[in-house]
C-alpha cells in the first residue's frame, strides 16, 4: 500500500511489508545472490514511523554478483587480520580531537593533536 508519493526520489513509498512482491531492498538482494550496480530504486521502502526508508529495486533487473578474484580474497583476509589491532588513546583534558594519521602502510594509528599548535 501506498502511503505518499516520495520525496526521496523517483517513486512511490510504500510501508513496511506491503511492498510489491518483485520489489526488493539491497540486502534482500544481496541474499538471493544479486547486485543492485547500475539500478536506480523504483520505489522506497518505510521501515521505521520517524522517515527511515531504503530504496526499493526490481528483482528481475538485478544482475548476478560478480565472483572474488583471490587477490580480492586476500586483501579481505588481510584487513579482517588487521582489523581491530590499531591502539586508540583516551582523550585528555585540554587536547584536541582524535586524528587520524598513517604510522606504516596499512596501519592506521589514532593520534591527538593539538589545538594550540
Amino acid at each position: 500500500m501506498v502511503r505518499w508519493a516520495s520525496g526521496y526520489g523517483p517513486g512511490p513509498t510504500y510501508l513496511g511489508g506491503r511492498a510489491p512482491e518483485h520489489l526488493r531492498t539491497r540486502r534482500q538482494l544481496r541474499a538471493e545472490g544479486l547486485s543492485v550496480a547500475g539500478l536506480r530504486p523504483l520505489g522506497w521502502l518505510q521501515y521505521n514511523p520517524h522517515h527511515a526508508v531504503c530504496p526499493l529495486y526490481d528483482r528481475q533487473a538485478a544482475r548476478p554478483v560478480r565472483p572474488l578474484s583471490d587477490r580480492q580474497r586476500a586483501a579481505l583476509a588481510a584487513g579482517r587480520a588487521l582489523a581491530n589491532t590499531a591502539p586508540c588513546f583516551p582523550l585528555r583534558a585540554g587536547t584536541g580531537a582524535l586524528v587520524a594519521e598513517l604510522d606504516r602502510p596499512a596501519v592506521l594509528r589514532l593520534v591527538h593533536k593539538d589545538r594550540r599548535g
